[in-house]
């Protein structure tokens, strides 16, 4: 998932992020709320506002985890 985060970087909401999960990594919302919470405490990604909507963006720490063939699994 954070590989969509970076590809995407700010550009989805969660509707997009989660249309594109469900369909390549099988998780659901209550799923997908969790590994975005995950990543957010690992510091990989973070989230803000915009127009009342959440966007996701990755951190630096997050392009290096992926950079080194990091994934969700091992957080």
């Amino acid at each position: 998932m954070l590989t969509y985060i970076q590809e995407h970087d700010g550009k989805w909401y969660w509707y997009q992020l989660d249309r594109a999960v469900s369909t390549t990594e099988g998780l659901n919302g209550r799923s997908l709320r969790r590994e975005l919470d995950a990543l957010h405490a690992a510091g990989l990604m973070e989230s803000q506002e915009v127009a009342g909507r959440l966007r996701y963006f990755i951190t630096d720490n997050g392009r290096q985890f992926v950079a080194t063939g990091g994934n969700s699994q091992q957080l």
